[in-house]
Formats: structure tokens, C-alpha cells, sequence
């Protein structure tokens, strides 16, 4: 998967759909999941920017499964149990939200003997075999309606199981809120490490990420926009969890000597060992691996996407 991150948000937004369309393809785009980003700015002319988006992409998307992406189930919403196992019994059998549908109208009994159905203007199916487990419970603001046309003392939940849940996994959230994916905590992350560098993702949010389209073992990571090498430590830290052996290339144009002042230093400190900045003065055990580290010249060609495969050739030899 391809994921490019938007901190200046909606303002380019489009304009990277478009460039992004081309590149990869249009039918290869996946999502685009955005991310609270800053809780505290009262910058922008009518609303405070407080949100950035990653968009995704696909190589070829019709290589992959919908089953590659999953999440885990949140078990502590399942706070009940019975005799065939923990369940929860908050999410409503009619969404009000979606499109009435024929499939979507049909009666259901309720403990009193009464009937209720949701609204809508199409005939109604007498019977529906093989209703879910459903749970009864009393409102006034019921959307469903009794067998006479008004609103019914009742609505109807499912009752969701939590190994059943499990067995179907969960799909991942195009939004993120968590409180861990806030830039402030990469910057003052940073800071442990005795680095200064005020715009650095929180590694909790690549590894979110690295963890959602379950990479393969042995896969090879690439950061074009490398910054303060966050996904370089994000993968490091993959590795020792799942005792895996993917690698990272990280790419940076060295704007301000941002590889040499703060992303070499950052991951030669973690992969090393490092002194934890703070009052008590911790040591940090190294995360271990290989660090290398290159530097290219920039090779200027009036045209990339013209160029000939002769030229390819010689840039890629110039480039070691």
C-alpha cells in the first residue's frame, strides 16, 4: 500500500487525488483516512485547522484482499455475558441513517405481543426467517413503528458476540482520533532523544498504519518524505514486536541538514541505545539493526516522463 500523508489538509487535498490518480492509477485508490492531528491551533481564517489525511493507494489493487485489512476487535465493548459467551447489545437492528429497503422491512414481535417495523413506504414482509438474536428495549424516541403506523414503545437491537466478531474481523477506521496520533507527542518524543524538530509524526501513528495492511515479514518500507525518520523507528520497533525482518529506505532532500542533525542521529540512537532526557535520566535499551547511510547528487532532466531508457540507465549508475 501506498500512503502519503497531507499536513496542510483540505488546502491540497484535491490536487494530490489528481496527482496521485495519475501515478498510481484511479482504479487502484483504496481510501483516505484522516487524522485529529493538533487539538490546541486557533490558526486558519474561519475554522482551526485540526485535522491532516493520509491517502491511500494500492499498487494493484486487484492483487489484494479485503480480508488483508483487518483491526483488532475492541473487546472492552463487550461487557455482558451469557451462557454462549461475551456480548454487546448497543448497536441498533435499524440504522435510520440507511436506505429503506424491501430486505429492511419486515415485522418483529415484541415482548408484549406487539409489532413493530421501520418506516417506510414499501410493503412489508410478513415473516423473516432467521432474525439476529435481537434485544428489546424501551424508549420514546423509538424510530420503528407499531402494526398500527405510530411510533412504538420499542427499538430493537442485535446482540453481538464477541468471538463471533472475532471470527469476522473488524474493518480499520478511515479516521483517527486517538489521542497518541497527536503531533505534540512526536515532537515531544523527540525531545527524550534530545533532538529538536517541531513537526514530527508520532511513530504510534506509522506503526497504526504498518500494522493495518499486515505487511509481510520480510517487506521492504519506503519513505520519500523521510523527515525526522519516524517510519525508520516505527519499523524497527515492528521488528522486535513480531520478530520480523522488513527494512526501511528513507528518502530526504536534507532541507535545514534535517538527515544529518536529526533523522541519522535519531535512529542510530534507537537502534543503539540511548540516555532518556527527562529527570530521572533512563536508559534505553536499543532497539538493534543495520543503519546505512548515502548521499546522492541531485541530477536535474528537463523531462522525467520523456526521457529515454538509455537515460534511465545512465541516472541510475550516477545515482550508485
Amino acid at each position: 500500500m501506498t500512503g502519503i500523508s497531507m499536513p496542510n489538509g483540505e488546502q491540497e487535498l484535491a490536487n494530490l487525488s489528481l496527482l496521485c490518480g495519475k501515478v498510481f492509477g484511479h482504479e487502484n485508490f483504496l481510501t483516505i483516512i484522516a487524522r485529529i492531528s493538533k487539538t490546541a491551533s486557533n490558526q486558519g481564517k474561519y475554522f482551526a485547522p485540526s485535522c491532516d489525511f493520509v491517502v491511500c493507494y494500492a499498487k494493484n489493487k486487484s492483487h489484494i484482499s479485503t480480508s488483508d485489512f483487518y483491526d483488532e476487535v475492541d473487546e472492552d465493548l463487550y461487557a455482558k455475558e451469557d451462557e454462549k459467551g461475551r456480548y454487546r447489545d448497543d448497536i441498533a437492528l435499524f440504522q435510520s441513517s440507511l436506505e429503506t429497503r424491501l430486505n429492511l422491512r419486515y415485522y418483529i414481535q415484541c415482548p408484549d405481543g406487539s409489532l413493530v417495523i421501520p418506516p417506510g413506504s414499501t410493503l412489508p414482509q410478513q415473516k423473516k426467517e432467521g432474525v439476529p438474536v435481537s434485544i428489546f428495549k424501551e424508549t420514546k424516541k423509538s424510530p420503528l413503528l407499531d402494526q398500527d403506523g405510530t411510533r412504538s414503545k420499542y427499538n430493537v437491537y442485535v446482540k453481538s458476540y464477541l468471538e463471533t466478531r472475532k471470527d469476522k474481523g473488524v474493518k480499520p477506521r478511515n479516521f483517527l482520533i486517538d489521542k497518541n496520533f497527536l503531533n505534540r507527542r512526536g515532537t515531544d518524543y523527540l525531545k527524550t532523544l534530545g533532538l529538536d524538530f517541531p513537526y514530527s509524526k508520532p511513530k504510534e501513528l506509522i506503526i497504526h498504519l504498518l500494522e493495518k495492511v499486515h505487511l509481510a515479514k520480510d517487506a521492504i518500507v519506503l519513505d520519500f518524505f523521510a523527515g525526522s525518520g519516524t517510519t525508520g523507528e516505527a519499523v524497527l520497533e515492528l521488528n522486535r514486536e513480531e520478530k520480523s525482518q522488513r527494512k526501511f529506505i528513507l528518502c530526504t532532500n536534507n532541507e535545514g541538514q534535517i538527515a544529518e542533525e536529526v533523522c541519522y542521529p535519531r535512529l542510530r540512537k534507537v537502534i543503539k541505545g540511548y540516555v532518556k532526557k527527562n529527570k530521572a535520566d533512563e536508559m534505553i535499551k536499543g532497539l538493534e539493526g543495520n543503519l546505512q547511510y548515502f548521499q546522492t547528487d541531485l541530477i536535474s532532466v528537463e523531462n522525467l516522463l520523456n526521457i529515454s531508457d538509455e537515460k534511465r540507465h545512465e541516472l541510475t549508475e550516477k545515482a550508485g
